[in-house]
């Protein structure tokens, strides 16, 4: 698909919390798994950068 200028949205700054950790995803994985199964596989990490 074609599109004249690029699609993106900016969201508020979230304040950083102890523990917290953010999952950056391109289209290629959050179009193909719900929400739900990416947050069972954020779970299973005991830090963000656990396997």
């Amino acid at each position: 698909m074609e599109c004249d200028e690029p699609k993106y949205h900016v969201s508020e700054p979230m304040p950083a919390e102890p523990g917290q950790a953010f999952l950056l995803c391109s289209d290629g994985l959050w179009e193909n798994i719900e929400e739900d199964q990416m947050e069972a596989c954020l779970k299973k990490s005991a830090n963000p950068m656990s396997d």
